[in-house]
C-alpha cells in the first residue's frame, strides 16, 4: 500500500498558489493525494513504468522527476507498507472458482490416467522423411 502526491515537474511562470507564492507546474488533472492505494490501482492510473518507480520509493520525502502517461512528477511519498490480508468474503468466490477448477483438471487427468491404463502403447519404426513429403511422394506416383 502506498500513500503519495504527484505534483507536475516543469515550471509554469506566473502560476501562484493560494499562499501567493509562485507554484511549480500546472494543476493535475486527478486527485492531489492518493492514500493506501495498492499497485493495480496506481498502475491503472499512472501505468506501469511509474508504479515500479513509486514503490522503489523512500517515504517522507519528494522524489523526482518520476515519468507517467499524463508527464513527469515530483512525487511525495507519505507511506508505504505492506496492503492488507484481504477478508475472505471479498475474495471467497474467486478462490471457490480457483478450487474447483484445480479439482476438475485433477479429476481428468485421473480419468486420463485410467484410460490408459488399459492399453498399451507401441511406437512403431518413424519414417526418416517427414509426413509432407511421404504424401507428396504418394500422390506423384499415383497420378
Amino acid at each position: 500500500m502506498l500513500s503519495f502526491c504527484p505534483r507536475p515537474f516543469y515550471h509554469t511562470p506566473g502560476t501562484k498558489t493560494i499562499l501567493g507564492r509562485e507554484a511549480f507546474g500546472d494543476q493535475f488533472m486527478l486527485q492531489r493525494y492518493y492514500p493506501q492505494k495498492d499497485g493495480l490501482e496506481i498502475r491503472k492510473l499512472f501505468g506501469q513504468g511509474f508504479t515500479e518507480s513509486v514503490f522503489k520509493l523512500e517515504p517522507g520525502q519528494w522524489h523526482g522527476p518520476v515519468l507517467s502517461g499524463y508527464g513527469v512528477h515530483l512525487v511525495y511519498v507519505h507511506h508505504l507498507g505492506k496492503a492488507p490480508a484481504p477478508e475472505f468474503e471479498m475474495v471467497q468466490e474467486e478462490v471457490k472458482q480457483q478450487w474447483m477448477d484445480e479439482k476438475k483438471q485433477e479429476l481428468q487427468q485421473e480419468y486420463i490416467n485410467k484410460v490408459l491404463a488399459g492399453y498399451e502403447v507401441v511406437f512403431e519404426d518413424v519414417p526418416d522423411e517427414p509426413l509432407d513429403e511421404q504424401a507428396q511422394a504418394g500422390a506423384e506416383t499415383v497420378g
